[in-house]
C-alpha cells in the first residue's frame, strides 16, 4: 500500500507540474499576440495626419489682478477672455502674466486657460497655454492645445498668432489632428 500511496502522489505532482507549466505557456503564447494588437492599434492611431487650420480670436474682457514692479521688472497678471472663429469656434477664458523690463523694453506674455466650444465640428473643452513676445506693437507667439474633453478628448495642436496693439482682432494659425497625441 505504501507503493501506491507514494505513486500516487508522484502523479499528483507531475500533473500539478503540468498544470502549472501550461499556466505559465498561456501568458507566454498570448505576449506575441498582445503585441501584435497595439502595434496595429498605434498604428491606426498615427495614421491621422496633421491638419493646418487658420482663425482669428477677439479680446472680449480683461481684469486686471495683481501688478507688481520691482528691480526695474513689472509683472502684471490679468483674468482675460476671447472669443475665437475658425477651427476653434467658442470661448477662451484664462489667466495672462506680462512681464515688462523696463532696462530692455522687452514685454513677454503667458497666458493658460480653459476653451469652450468647437473644434473641426466637434464639441468639448481644451486647455490653451500660450507664450510670447512684443516687437514693434505686434504681439506674436505660439501655443498648444491639449487635454481634451468630450468630444475633444483626442483633439491636440500646437499654433502661432499675432494681435497688433489696439486692433480688434488677432489671427491664428493651428496645426491640429485628432487621434494619438503629438508628443
Amino acid at each position: 500500500m505504501p507503493n501506491k500511496k507514494r505513486e500516487d502522489e508522484k502523479r499528483i505532482m507531475k500533473m500539478k507540474t503540468i498544470s502549472r507549466f501550461f499556466l505559465l505557456l498561456i501568458p507566454v503564447l498570448l505576449i506575441p499576440i498582445l503585441a501584435f494588437t497595439t502595434v496595429q492599434a498605434r498604428t491606426s492611431n498615427s495614421e491621422s495626419t496633421a491638419t493646418v487650420s487658420t482663425g482669428h480670436f477677439t479680446p472680449t474682457g480683461m481684469t486686471l489682478l495683481s501688478n507688481h514692479t520691482r528691480h526695474g521688472i513689472t509683472v502684471t497678471t490679468y483674468k482675460q477672455t476671447f472669443s475665437l472663429t475658425g477651427i476653434l469656434t467658442g470661448t477662451f477664458a484664462g489667466t495672462e502674466r506680462d512681464v515688462l523690463n523696463h532696462r530692455t523694453g522687452t514685454l513677454t506674455a503667458q497666458n493658460r486657460g480653459l476653451f469652450t466650444g468647437a473644434a473641426n465640428g466637434q464639441t468639448g473643452t481644451l486647455i490653451i497655454i500660450a507664450h510670447g513676445s512684443v516687437h514693434n506693437g505686434l504681439l506674436t507667439g505660439r501655443f498648444t492645445v491639449f487635454h481634451g474633453t468630450g468630444n475633444l478628448e483626442d483633439f491636440t495642436g500646437h499654433g502661432t498668432f499675432s494681435i497688433k496693439f489696439g486692433a480688434a482682432t488677432g489671427d491664428y494659425t493651428l496645426t491640429w489632428r485628432m487621434g494619438e497625441s503629438e508628443d
